[in-house]
């Protein structure tokens, strides 16, 4: 009896804590994520080979990306989760908007990453 009481609380508080995806898996701290220019203009059409955002870590620990995520399904990015960016190397994000539009455009880029617990946010846009 008290072996089935003990199982149902436990899977009871274990059902209702959520993760908050706001913050990044701590098996890495440090690094710090900088970049040339966090916000990049674009021509419609758009060139095959996507606009490239130059990624840097300004530290002396190694950064690694968890997660790279866009504000639409209409762009898209290279595969860098999971990457390690070491102290003052750079990583190339290759960025590919599929959308077609006549108006302004403003898509964000958002890269969790072990330097901070918020997302590092790139945007590319188009007047």
């Amino acid at each position: 009896m008290n072996k089935l009481l003990f199982a149902t609380i436990l899977l009871l508080f274990s059902c209702t804590s959520k993760p908050n995806k706001n913050t990044a898996p701590l098996d890495l701290k440090g690094g710090k994520l900088t970049v040339d220019e966090r916000q990049q203009k674009i021509q419609l059409p758009i060139k095959t080979d996507g606009i490239i955002f130059k990624l840097k870590n300004i530290d002396t620990l190694p950064l690694k990306i968890f997660k790279v995520q866009t504000s639409c399904a209409c762009t898209v990015t290279n595969n860098i989760e999971g990457k390690v960016i070491n102290a003052n190397d750079i990583l190339d994000l290759k960025v590919i908007y599929n959308g077609s539009t006549n108006g302004p455009i403003g898509q964000e880029i958002l890269i969790y990453n072990s330097g901070k617990e918020n997302p590092f946010i790139l945007s590319i846009i188009k007047d």
